[in-house]
């Protein structure tokens, strides 16, 4: 009864604290708290869980002022407490209203307009309020990841709250963006609160001005984050990127949409770079923030885009137009690793799409800057193309940038070979590019060590011609036979790998093997799969999916605070609460990155004028 329960808040004064005056300190009972929690757990009485969350609340508070009274617990109650609120209270809610896991759904009005939400109602708004305030204050990422999990469990009891929805929506993003470089925040925080946004997502479609900014908040999240990359946190950059395209692909009414903004957004960027044609104009496209953007776009399209029925498949044309002014904005030899990793996104989105993107001229185009022809000054040190937008003046002119770009143009020029090294027309598309390589094969500017690979790139493709013009002298049908086409280029692919390909494969592995042999930190490449995103599993039409839903997180600490008396008597329902030996290592508590769409320079000399035709 109502007295009981009072009996069980021994009243005690308090001393005063400063000028404030003297407040009242209850020390709560254990067995009135075991009692309560045995009532909720059979019975699913709501006052016994009203009781738990007075208890829950002052937890959740612990050490705030703001209240007359105050609640005691020792250190071992605290824990039992917390543990059984958040991982067993959704599911008596749940119970008192006849209700399965996420069963809210299309009902939420008839649920929410109940006599009986009038009841739980309170005590729901009251629980989800006191864990978002939990959350707010917590610094260990795993503890955190934990929570995130259970609200995750009770995301549709958000819905009547808008408030505390968009809250939650701000810690996500907040937990989202911090912890680069972490493998265990990619692991635990981070796939949790991004699990979190696709819920609020979710559950919220029939509010579109929320689903809105679950989307805008995310991306903006992602740019904030992507501000400054390293060969430290590129691997959370990507895994970031790899969340961003799941999360996109739960609306698909709505993936088109922001899907076509995002990329209109660096468009316009890229228009006015080419009107003004000032230093700040350039600094914003060529920028960290911009080419992450354009890896996004890459996956976003690549995944949903790829068959001519899927919804973006028409934004594959206005994103390479995007791609290759990008690509070309500023004709600098320093930018040329920022043009190296455009042309790569294209190469992964013509072969993700199965689409011919022609790029041998704008490749070739590298070879032309004077740099490569001039007498370098010196050996120079090797720096990794990955992880740079721009090279530094005086590494312009060293042996070591000439053979990094000569390899990487011989590379992606043997990697856009190679996707169409099956197909039936690889002759007509290999001559243009023959052409060109035999000028510079004949050009006395180039040293003989370049040459030598520009001839492997051009023996390897005449190879590769020569191999389907021998298979087309056999075929007896014409080229509006699609069927047969295919059946012709599948053939091909089934011989095995094309003197081109083989060569791709053995220049790939030889830069992985030079990379290793310096001693350089690892960097995912795009198309690797990167430590930090854990395994994938098979999801609709065979795809990979990366969030998964049902891949639980157990809070490793064995106290949410420590135990003062670790002898003390524990209550029967915490052995059933899974407790672990290990401890969480604590996460930094960064500020909100959902910031405005603010470009930074990627320019590592400040002192050095931005001159878009300096070579």
């Amino acid at each position: 009864g109502e007295e009981a329960d009072k009996e069980a808040f021994d009243a005690a004064d308090g001393g005063r604290r400063g000028d404030k005056a003297r407040k009242l300190v209850r020390t709560v009972d254990s067995k009135s708290v075991r009692q309560w929690c045995d009532a909720a757990l059979g019975k699913a009485s709501l006052k016994a869980v009203q009781n738990l969350l007075k208890c829950y609340r002052a937890a959740t508070h612990l050490g705030e002022d703001d209240d007359a009274e105050s609640l005691y617990f020792d250190s071992v109650l605290f824990n039992e407490l917390m543990h059984f609120v958040l991982k067993h209270v959704d599911s008596i809610f749940r119970k008192a209203l006849h209700l399965g896991p996420g069963a809210i759904g299309a009902n939420a009005e008839k649920v929410f307009s109940s006599a009986k939400w009038k009841k739980v109602g309170p005590l729901v708004r009251s629980y989800l309020g006191n864990t978002l305030h939990l959350l707010s204050n917590v610094t260990d990422a795993t503890l955190s990841a934990f929570v995130f999990q259970r609200l995750r469990a009770s995301v549709d009891l958000f819905a009547p709250f808008h408030i505390l929805s968009k809250k939650l929506l701000k810690l996500a993003l907040r937990s989202f963006g911090t912890g680069l470089g972490d493998v265990a925040a990619d692991r635990t925080l981070r796939i949790q609160s991004v699990l979190v946004v696709r819920a609020l997502a979710q559950t919220h479609g029939d509010k579109n001005a929320f689903v809105d900014d679950c989307y805008k908040s995310l991306y903006r999240t992602f740019q904030s984050c992507a501000k400054f990359v390293n060969n430290a946190n590129i691997g959370s950059i990507h895994f970031m990127q790899d969340c961003i395209v799941e999360v996109l692909g739960v609306n698909p009414d709505a993936l088109y949409k922001f899907t076509f903004l995002f990329i209109r957004e660096v468009a316009l960027l890229l228009r006015n770079a080419l009107t003004v044609k000032s230093k700040e104009a350039y600094q914003k496209v060529y920028s960290w923030q911009v080419i992450s953007s354009l890896n996004l776009f890459e996956s976003i399209v690549s995944r949903y885009g790829a068959d001519d029925s899927e919804i973006l498949h028409p934004l594959i044309y206005p994103l390479v137009q995007v791609f290759m002014l990008t690509a070309t904005l500023v004709p600098s030899s320093r930018y040329l690793p920022l043009r190296f990793q455009v042309l790569k996104a294209i190469l992964r989105l013509s072969k993700n799409t199965n689409t011919f993107i022609p790029l041998s001229s704008t490749i070739l185009e590298a070879l032309n800057f004077s740099e490569l022809t001039r007498k370098p000054s010196g050996v120079g040190n090797h720096f990794n193309f990955n992880g740079i937008l721009k090279v530094p003046k005086p590494a312009l002119k060293t042996i070591s940038f000439q053979e990094q770009c000569v390899a990487q143009v011989v590379l992606l020029l043997a990697e856009h070979c190679n996707q169409w090294s099956n197909h039936i027309a690889f002759p007509e598309l290999f001559l243009p590019l023959a052409v060109r390589l035999k000028v510079y094969l004949k050009s006395e500017l180039l040293v003989k060590k370049f040459k030598i690979k520009l001839a492997q790139l051009m023996d390897a493709g005449h190879r590769s011609a020569e191999r389907i013009l021998v298979k087309r002298q056999l075929v007896n049908f014409s080229p509006k036979h699609s069927e047969q086409l295919s059946l012709f280029m599948k053939d091909m692919t089934d011989t095995g790998p094309s003197p081109i390909g083989k060569l791709y494969e053995g220049l790939l592995r030889q830069m992985k093997k030079d990379e290793n042999a310096r001693n350089v930190d690892t960097v995912w490449l795009k198309d690797e799969p990167a430590a930090a995103t854990g395994k994938k599993k098979k999801g609709a039409k065979g795809k990979q999916t990366l969030l998964e839903e049902d891949a639980p997180v157990e809070y490793e600490g064995k106290n949410i605070i420590p135990s003062r008396d670790e002898t003390e008597r524990v209550l029967p329902y915490a052995e059933r609460l899974e407790n672990g030996d290990g401890e969480a290592a604590a996460g930094a508590g960064d500020e909100d990155r959902v910031e405005d769409f603010d470009l930074s320079s990627s320019d590592d000399d400040d002192s050095d004028p931005f001159d878009p035709m300096e070579s």
